[in-house]
Order: C-alpha cells, then structure tokens, then sequence
C-alpha cells in the first residue's frame, strides 16, 4: 500500500541526508523505502498513480540515489504538474521543505 507522509515541520531546513536518516531510525521497521523503480513506474504509467500523489508537492523516493551530470548524488524525485511527471534528484545536501513529502510502501 502506498503512503504519502508529510514530515514533522522540526525537519524543514534539515539536508535529505539527514531526513534519509531520520526515515531509517522511523520507518524501516513497517515501511518500504521506494526508490528509482517507482520513479520510472510513475513516468510511464501516470494513470496508474493514485490521485493523492498528484497535488503537485515534491515527492521524495529515499530507496535509491541518483548521480547527476556534474558528480554529485542526490535523492529521486516526482512532481506532478501540467499533466505530466517532472523527474529529478535533489541534492543530499538540498534544504527539506513544507512542499516535500515521502512515499513509503507499508509492508
């Protein structure tokens, strides 16, 4: 089952290494962490996608890391806008933000 998560406001400001982290110490013991596997799942098949996952946040996949052009890692994720998917990787160094939400698979 999927989960959209907002995080407490205590992480806003915090790096996504440190919310990666966090999610570790919360959730591995019930959740699924998705990763680039649900990334391209969700650009291929937008239909499929629950409604709930299209209110244009950004949508953070902590079950993988993604390496940019210039070197640096960062962290998939999705955004729903203009009918379409916008994928991308944030920095792991990348400010969290009230407009950041987790997808987690309950186990």
């Amino acid at each position: 089952k999927i989960e959209v998560v907002s995080l407490p406001a205590t992480l806003n400001g915090k790096s996504l290494a440190e919310v990666g982290e966090y999610l570790k110490n919360i959730y591995q013991a019930t959740h699924y962490l998705p990763g680039i596997e649900y990334w391209e799942y969700a650009f291929k098949n937008p239909t499929k996608v629950p409604l709930a996952l299209k209110d244009g946040t950004y949508l953070f996949l902590f079950g993988s890391l993604v390496r940019g052009a210039g070197g640096s890692w960062g962290v998939p994720f999705l955004r729903w806008s203009g009918g379409t998917w916008n994928r991308d990787g944030g920095p792991l160094d990348c400010g969290w933000n009230s407009r950041c939400r987790v997808v987690l698979l309950k186990k």
